[in-house]
């Protein structure tokens, strides 16, 4: 019995330390759309305004009862300086962006403003 319970421990732990770790895989995606956002930002006119932030989050498809927690996008939010409001970026799960869109009293040429 105890063999069985140690080797049943020991293919436990060597699936935990092999296997990926599904929360660095999101953390590295979300890594990976900054250079979407980044790109989309050097394409805009910022009107002098720099960069002084990115944050990313995943947008999740939870479907209740069965366990299924797809990522299906990606949210980013930039601030720029000598404003407080954010330049919004809806990507899909490939980091293409969808939209962009201001919100707040940041105004960027070519960006729907929303408040």
């Amino acid at each position: 019995m105890f063999r069985r319970v140690a080797a049943a421990a020991a293919v436990l732990a060597f699936g935990v330390a092999a296997g990926p770790d599904p929360s660095a895989a999101t953390y590295q995606q979300i890594d990976n759309c900054r250079g979407a956002v980044e790109g989309l930002l050097q394409q805009l006119d910022l009107g002098g305004k720099q960069v002084t932030l990115i944050e990313s989050v995943p947008r999740r498809r939870l479907t209740i009862g069965n366990g299924d927690d797809r990522i299906v996008g990606y949210q980013a939010g930039a601030r720029l300086s000598g404003c407080t409001g954010w330049v919004r970026v809806e990507m899909d799960q490939f980091c293409r962006v969808r939209q962009s869109y201001t919100q707040g009293d940041c105004l960027v040429d070519g960006l729907p403003a929303y408040d």
